[in-house]
């Protein structure tokens, strides 16, 4: 009841317009092809690079994923969102 009275107090302060709901439905562009929404979402990771390395830690068993490159300040990269500086591995087709 109180959730009731709280969308009519901002009904109230905004206006008429009823207060939205949040959706929890996909973006339009999720609903293709199975394999082109996930080949989209790999175009902007750093799979398959040459400079990725995966580390692993015994005590937390635990994989890691780093970036092996380093930027101009000779600190490493990110690992996770793909850079200018991706090259895919040889033996490796798209």
């Amino acid at each position: 009841m109180a959730i009731t009275e709280a969308k009519r107090k901002l009904s109230e302060l905004f206006g008429d317009s009823p207060v939205r709901e949040r959706s929890y439905a996909l973006p339009a562009h999720r609903y293709q092809d199975p394999a082109k929404v996930i080949e989209q979402a790999e175009l902007k990771t750093c799979k398959g690079c040459k400079f990725e390395l995966r580390v692993e830690i015994e005590a937390l068993k635990r994989d890691y994923w780093i970036c092996r490159d380093r930027n101009e300040r000779g600190l490493r990269r990110p690992y996770g969102t793909r850079c200018h500086r991706f090259q895919e591995m040889e033996g490796r087709g798209q």
